[in-house]
């Protein structure tokens, strides 16, 4: 398993419109469309109502429509993310959601992010996930 960490910084964004307090991180997940393949990703940061990923080109055409897949033109496409946050337990939390991209950004030939907000998420995971997310900010 990919070790996980999280920085307790709060972050500045330029968005005024963010609603929630994202939480810097290097986890793990898998993305893809909704019922498909999941190929693996890395969430930079995360969040109540979402979280960013970074993927290569490959991932992008992969999970996204063709007539979709040139930045800029990502946004509104429902896809799923899986991953496991931590426990203080040493037992993983394994969270599936359903999510609509609200942002996509070219970094390089072959470096993508992706910021996502969540749409399905279940009780207990969104339970699970508020709880970490209380127990990383700092302050």
């Amino acid at each position: 398993m990919t070790p996980v960490t999280t920085k307790k910084e709060k972050r500045k964004n330029l968005r005024s419109d963010r609603k929630c307090f994202r939480i810097k991180t290097e986890f793990p997940c898998e993305v893809g469309p909704a019922g498909g393949s999941m190929i693996a990703a890395q969430i930079l940061d995360l969040s109540y109502g979402g979280l960013k990923f970074s993927c290569d080109l490959q991932t992008i055409k992969a999970i996204f429509p063709q007539d979709q897949a040139a930045v800029g033109m990502i946004l509104d496409a429902e896809i799923e993310v899986h991953f496991r946050l931590p426990t203080e337990s040493k037992r993983a939390t394994a969270i599936k959601a359903r999510v609509r991209v609200v942002h996509s950004e070219r970094l390089a030939q072959d470096l993508f992010n992706v910021g996502v907000q969540f749409l399905g998420l279940n009780q207990t995971a969104t339970k699970k996930l508020e709880d970490f997310l209380d127990k990383s900010q700092p302050g």
